[in-house]
């Protein structure tokens, strides 16, 4: 949800209020990386998950939104059956000053893990590195997620 142009597609698509984000800080959550191991089929490919991984990070974003966007990106996200909004926020930090905050986290309930991998589509990658952009995250990681697809032949 950090390309905040395509969570306002589809929360105008069905009928939420839109630009309700108040802000959107770039961050890392230690001690969890990024994981492909979803099938969106409205994505009609993989799409993200984040899961435990103690040596590693994922950098993103933390929305501060109010309580009705909540809502609204509990259903996006088909929480709690397809993401499950974890039950106690967790520790994220700001990249620019290393300030901890405590953010919701979703992730992708065991029933709807898959065992292999499931890459995301071009459209939906472009959609990640497009967020990962306007936030202004290091060029290293955009280039990370720009690397989970081979190039186009």
């Amino acid at each position: 949800n950090m390309n905040l142009g395509d969570l306002n597609r589809w929360l105008q698509c069905n009928n939420y209020p839109t630009n309700r984000v108040q802000s959107i800080i770039p961050a890392r959550l230690p001690g969890y990386r990024l994981a492909w191991n979803y099938w969106s089929e409205s994505r009609e490919g993989g799409a993200a998950n984040v899961e435990k991984s103690p040596n590693d990070e994922v950098l993103g974003g933390i929305l501060e939104i109010d309580p009705t966007l909540l809502r609204a990106i509990d259903a996006k996200e088909g929480h709690p059956k397809r993401y499950s909004r974890l039950p106690h926020p967790i520790e994220c930090f700001e990249l620019s000053n290393s300030a901890g905050q405590l953010v919701w986290l979703y992730q992708v309930t065991p029933e709807f893990r898959c065992d292999e991998e499931k890459l995301p589509t071009p459209d939906y990658l472009r959609i990640v590195i497009q967020g990962a952009q306007a936030l202004g995250l290091p060029e290293d990681y955009i280039k990370e997620l720009a690397s989970i697809l081979p190039p186009p032949p």
